[in-house]
């Protein structure tokens, strides 16, 4: 299990670095500008699981979670999945994130404003 750093790419370009995840129990930090981006190098498609957290009252409203389809890749096309991460759907902190498979997957999260 591992907690994705947060990037925040810079005007003048930045050299992502990219997490090898394990199958289930990452953690990815969320918040308004926060982005989970996966790139799936494999020959099929995954699946990329994560627990939604929206509350009613102040209460939280159970559900199986968000389920993304990340198709194959190569570096060329299609490109990674994109996944925004906001607080008011994960959770505040970070959201578990779970992989139907982690062979030649890649992972990273980015923090991305406009200024």
């Amino acid at each position: 299990m591992a907690t994705y750093g947060v990037q925040t790419p810079v005007h003048a370009g930045t050299q992502l670095t990219w997490v090898t995840p394990a199958v289930s129990g990452d953690l990815a930090p969320t918040g308004p500008a926060n982005y989970l981006v996966v790139f799936n190098g494999s020959a099929s498609s995954i699946t990329v699981t994560m627990p939604i957290a929206p509350t009613y009252d102040g209460m939280t409203i159970g559900g199986s979670g968000r389920t993304y389809t990340v198709v194959a890749s190569t570096l060329a096309a299609p490109a990674p999945m994109v996944i925004p991460l906001p607080p008011s759907v994960y959770g505040a902190g970070t959201t578990a994130v779970n992989f139907s498979a982690v062979t030649t997957v890649f992972v990273c999260v980015i923090a991305v404003s406009v200024s």
